[in-house]
């Protein structure tokens, strides 16, 4: 199923748009084609900020708040499970931040508000556009003669045949999409930096 049509049976209420992780409307939110982008934001709500800066001014009382490791636990397996591991808990797609508990709160926040301010190599992000016009992002993790290997969110795996890719290209950006604050409250960043940094 293409994006498109995916997009368009939400649009008719054929599929409901929770079926879509948080990962998934962030960069629907910022997807360089028009159409698909205007679509997104009919369903979701509005684009995500470029402005990453001012984004994290907004967010900046979270480091005032008092936060609930329990909630912040929760929110840690809906927004950033299917890509991080923390304690044993989620998946290996991204970094593991269970050492994040050494940085200061301040630096958490923005690394999670501001993701691409420093990718480092082995998690930047490969898309492919195949010659039926599917479109496949995620960490290139195999390559042979014959077939690239993506991994994505969740652990999901998708090999490829060359024979089937019309383009394929590093992005200069990180795995991990700009707009964790289209799903995340102020208080809810609060929680989520509480359980980072509690032992």
């Amino acid at each position: 199923v293409t994006t498109r049509l995916l997009l368009q049976a939400m649009v008719e209420g054929k599929v409901s748009p929770a079926v879509l992780s948080v990962n998934q409307r962030v960069r629907l939110l910022s997807r360089s084609d028009e159409e698909i982008r205007a679509l997104a934001t009919q369903l979701l709500g509005g684009a995500v900020s470029s402005d990453r800066l001012a984004v994290a001014k907004k967010y900046r009382p979270a480091l005032d708040l008092p936060g609930d490791p329990k909630q912040g636990a929760e929110t840690f397996r809906l927004v950033c499970a299917a890509c991080h591991q923390a304690r044993g808990e989620g998946n290996s797609v991204g970094p593991d931040i269970t050492d994040v508990r050494n940085r200061s709160a301040e630096a958490i926040l923005y690394d999670i508000l501001d993701p691409n301010r420093g990718v480092e190599p082995q998690y930047t992000a490969y898309e492919i556009v195949t010659k039926d016009y599917r479109s496949l992002s995620g960490l290139l993790i195999a390559e042979t003669a014959d077939s690239i290997t993506l991994q994505q969110a969740g652990n999901l795996r998708h090999t490829i045949s060359r024979s089937e890719i019309a383009e394929l290209r590093a992005s200069a950006l990180s795995l991990m999409p700009e707009g964790i604050e289209q799903a995340v409250s102020v208080q809810q960043m609060a929680d989520l930096i509480t359980y980072l940094k509690s032992e």
